[in-house]
């Protein structure tokens, strides 16, 4: 009898230690992960993530729990994670060889350390009966450390994104789609519309911006959707400067509603101090080797700090190049700084990289990476690609915004409006370009247009809509 105590006991201790031995899928998430995505109901998204992820994600279904949310994130060492929840560990072996064998790979399945192993095209692929972890991509000699990185994070001790503030919130906010990312991680352009206004003494690193896609299944389908966004920090003191800035903050006040080229397709406004302005620019490593490079030949800091009231950036095309013409607008609280354009011509008088001349009312400012007019008209500082975009007339400057635009600008610190449908018709997409097109039809979601404004220095949304 007490040996079968003593058996009975056993056996419970190994039931219990091998029931906790793996860890909930979403705990793999990385303690230190510098973005992280949550989608849940992945079919309700078909028709705006496209057919190829779709196709993808119906290959594994088989193997994979696709009612519980599946999770993207980018680790501190910069690779690209994916986090499912298992179903049936066998048959998402079998699935993975299929799909991989289409693809051209060479499938080599091993087990290890309680995990199965494989890899594809420098992403490495591990999965237990609970979790399928992806990571990468990278080199063959990165194979080793990637492993075990992934390896680590398996371990049932290895703290997870799930046990932060930012991963508590993650979970408890609304919204099929939700993402949580450091603002210094976000790349040029895109941090900048949340960069804006961003106060003086705050890193970029030391905030967070949230966001969640919200709309009924409906919704959905038609693709008419709210991405809700809001930046927060886990520093007190930087939450306390963001209060201190919203105190200083304006609404767009409209200088430039009516002034917008013919056939503009995004168009980008706030209200700026030029001071502020400048040292938000300059936190941007590739914003401030540029502005580096200007400021050799002309004092493009003075003029940018002279700067009070609204800017409006206007792109009515594309070249040939794909680079945009474009027309920059913005209020000037002073202009003492066209004293300074005859000593500028100067500087650059035997320079062979950098050319400053006259050009109509103003000025033509010629390097090896750009060729920009600027010049004041009244109290309004320009800048454009071509002279012809601005005059004093107005001519130029027919094009009527949308009236959603127009009557959220005054209520709004940022506003910006893209339509979709205009850029993808330009001619530098025609074409052998067909697959580039696909391509942005779905970075932007199927969309016809997209409208961001910004109610606060912490708060905006993204309007997604089809026509």
């Amino acid at each position: 009898m007490i040996y079968f105590r003593r058996w009975v006991y056993c056996a419970f201790c190994l039931l219990a230690l091998a029931s906790c031995s793996n860890k909930d899928y979403v705990d793999v998430v990385p303690f230190d992960a510098k973005a992280v995505v949550r989608i849940q109901s992945t079919e309700r998204f078909k028709d705006i993530l496209g057919d190829t992820f779709s196709a993808t994600l119906s290959t594994l279904s088989g193997g994979l729990d696709f009612s519980q949310p599946l999770y993207g994130f980018v680790t501190n060492q910069e690779y690209l994670g994916v986090v499912a929840q298992v179903k049936e560990p066998n048959a998402l072996a079998l699935l993975l060889t299929e799909t991989m064998k289409k693809s051209g790979h060479t499938v080599r399945i091993e087990q290890k350390n309680d995990l199965w192993w494989t890899e594809a095209g420098g992403w490495q692929i591990a999965w237990n009966d609970q979790t399928l972890l992806v990571l990468g991509p990278g080199l063959g000699t990165e194979r080793s450390a990637v492993r075990k990185i992934m390896q680590h994070l398996f371990d049932k001790d290895t703290e997870s994104f799930q046990s932060t503030v930012a991963g508590h919130k993650l979970e408890t906010m609304n919204g099929m789609f939700r993402c949580v990312i450091n603002l210094d991680v976000m790349p040029t352009p895109y941090n900048l519309l949340f960069r804006m206004g961003m106060p003086e003494n705050v890193d970029p690193a030391d905030v967070q911006l949230f966001a969640s896609l919200e709309g009924k299944v409906a919704d959905v389908k038609k693709k008419n959707l709210t991405l809700h966004c809001e930046l927060q920090s886990d520093n007190s003191e930087v939450l306390n400067a963001y209060k201190a800035a919203a105190l200083k903050a304006h609404t767009i006040k409209g200088s430039f509603l009516s002034s917008v080229p013919k056939g503009t397709f995004l168009w980008f406004c706030t209200n700026a101090d030029g001071n502020s302005l400048l040292t938000m620019l300059r936190k941007d490593k590739t914003i401030r080797s540029m502005l580096a490079g200007i400021n050799t030949g002309i004092d493009l800091d003075l003029m940018l700090k002279s700067i009070k009231g609204d800017v409006v950036v206007s792109i009515p095309s594309l070249q040939k190049s794909g680079l945009p013409n474009y027309l920059l607008m913005a209020d000037l609280a002073k202009k003492d700084f066209l004293n300074d354009v005859a000593y500028w011509k100067q500087s650059v008088k035997n320079r062979k990289s950098m050319t400053l001349t006259n050009a109509g009312n103003g000025y033509l400012l010629k390097t090896q990476e750009i060729s920009t007019y600027f010049g004041v008209n009244d109290n309004m500082l320009y800048f454009t690609s071509s002279e012809g975009l601005i005059d004093k007339d107005g001519k130029s400057l027919t094009e009527k915004l949308p009236d959603v635009v127009t009557k959220s600008a005054s209520k709004t610190f940022l506003n910006m409006y893209l339509d979709v449908d205009a850029l993808l018709a330009q001619p530098v997409f025609k074409g052998n370009n067909s697959g580039a097109v696909a391509l942005l039809r779905n970075l932007f979601m199927g969309a016809s247009s997209l409208h961001f404004v910004a109610t606060d220095l912490q708060h905006s949304q993204l309007i997604i809509q089809c026509k």
